[in-house]
């Protein structure tokens, strides 16, 4: 299958997931802290083919906060690694049997098809951990939220949440 994106564009605003008896354990979810280096929100970083061509930023998120812009201008090929993707590597740890809930709120513009999935992937073996789900942002700010209950006890540095 060949794809080619002129420009899509998908803001993620302030992103929490959390236990149902705990806090926050996004690092930066807020997309408040860093940019100095890169541009990018500390703690979150791409990932996709090197023939992509994406870009992630600090936006205006809603309401007047911060947000994390990912920018795909090329999109062409096909393979597992094809994908335009924000993510946080090494920092969501959860565990086996625990209930938990992911909320943030998401815009797109210039999507061709389809939605973005999100899920928690564990690197090691590429196994999901229960959030597997796709969601269609659409022009304006929508939140979404998803609950799901963790199917493997695997530590924080060999996760991965992906949008």
């Amino acid at each position: 299958m060949r794809r080619s994106i002129l420009s899509a564009v998908v803001l993620l605003g302030i992103a929490a997931a959390c236990r149902a008896d705990g806090g926050n354990l996004i690092f930066n979810g807020s997309f408040e802290e860093g940019r100095a280096r890169t541009g990018a929100p500390d703690d979150w970083t791409t990932s996709g083919n090197p023939s992509l061509h994406q870009r992630l930023t600090v936006d205006a998120g809603r309401d007047g906060g911060h947000g994390a812009r990912l920018d795909c201008t090329v999109f062409d090929g096909d393979g597992p690694d094809f994908h335009a993707m924000i993510c946080q590597v090494g920092k969501v740890g959860v565990r086996r049997g625990q209930r938990y809930r992911l909320t943030f709120w998401a815009k797109a513009a210039g999507l061709k098809a389809g939605g973005v999935d999100v899920s928690l992937v564990n690197t090691r073996d590429w196994v999901g951990s229960g959030l597997e789900e796709t969601f269609t942002p659409g022009p304006r700010w929508e939140r979404f939220e998803f609950l799901f209950q963790c199917q493997h006890d695997v530590p924080a540095a060999t996760r991965r949440l992906q949008v």
